[in-house]
């Protein structure tokens, strides 16, 4: 009997070895498999969590763009008011401008018209002066030439 189980042992130790052999591959196999998978999801957790920071970096952006854009809007309304304003007071100062301008040929016409009637009125003076002081030489010549002659 042991002659005719001897073969069938081997044969058995070999289908065991090959069995462990075979079970060794596949766990070599599942633990590569295992840890594929597990780098997989945590690459997977990763992205994901890239993902949501890029799309609340991206809400955020736009809310800010959005806001830009008002700011911008409401800053083109300002630079309109603003040029309306600045128009209006050109127009303002150029009226004034010329209102002066007059004011001073008017101020300038009546500072020639006082000197010349200043100067009129101290000709006027300087020759009643004169006229005066004749008169006065005259009637003391005469009053000096009464007493001597009687009648001028």
């Amino acid at each position: 009997m042991q002659d005719s189980t001897a073969p069938l042992l081997r044969q058995l130790e070999s289908s065991e070895k090959q069995s462990r052999a075979r079970a060794q591959a596949w766990a070599e196999t599942e633990s590569k498999l295992r840890h594929e998978v597990d780098r997989t999801i945590t690459e997977r957790d990763r992205l994901s969590k890239e993902l949501s920071d890029l799309q609340a970096e991206t809400r955020r952006l736009n809310r800010l763009l959005e806001s830009s854009e008002g700011e911008v809007e409401s800053l083109a309304h300002r630079i309109g008011a603003a040029s309306e304003e600045r128009e209006r007071l050109g127009a303002a100062l150029r009226s004034e401008t010329i209102e002066k301008e007059n004011l001073t040929l008017s101020l300038e016409e009546k500072e020639r018209a006082h000197t010349e009637a200043e100067e009129r009125m101290r000709g006027e003076m300087h020759r009643r002066t004169f006229e005066a002081d004749e008169r006065r030489r005259d009637d003391v010549k005469c009053a000096k030439g009464d007493a001597s002659q009687g009648s001028c």
